[in-house]
């Protein structure tokens, strides 16, 4: 029994390790390098450049709670809702398995139809490596006061 026990424990092991050998040594470092990028790439609304740093399977849920595939939400981004600047205030990455997890605050300052409007937002995105390059898979705000 205790044979069988080890066997169903080690095996997950081994596959989780073979999945972290072929990652980049450097993942933290190309990982928020990318998500400046991305950032960046809001502030200037290049939708083309946001979408290369997005996985298409991106599931991109708003403050709002409301949740956007990747197209849903590149339509989004080319509609009334434009980023003027993004501002970092924190970024805390870290490396889980196969994936790198960023956990940050950030506020957009955004201009719609209406006058301006700041979003203070902590957020989680979930990074993964394919294709050789990192990309977005998941991101998930909190709006705050």
């Amino acid at each position: 029994m205790t044979v069988q026990h080890s066997a169903i424990t080690v095996i997950p092991l081994v596959l989780w390790l073979s999945g972290c050998a072929s990652m980049p040594q450097d993942a933290l470092s190309s990982v928020l390098a990318a998500e400046q990028a991305r950032f960046d790439a809001m502030g200037r609304n290049d939708v083309d450049a946001f979408a290369r740093l997005c996985a298409d399977d991106l599931v991109f849920c708003h403050s709002s709670g409301k949740c956007d595939t990747k197209e849903e939400y590149l339509k989004f981004m080319r509609g009334i809702v434009r980023p003027t600047t993004v501002t970092v205030n924190s970024l805390r990455p870290r490396q889980v398995g196969g994936v790198v997890l960023i956990h940050g605050d950030v506020v957009f300052n955004v201009n719609t139809n209406e006058p301006p409007t700041q979003l203070k937002l902590k957020y989680t995105g979930i990074w993964v490596h394919r294709d050789g390059r990192w990309q977005l898979t998941s991101w998930q705000s909190t709006r705050l006061p």
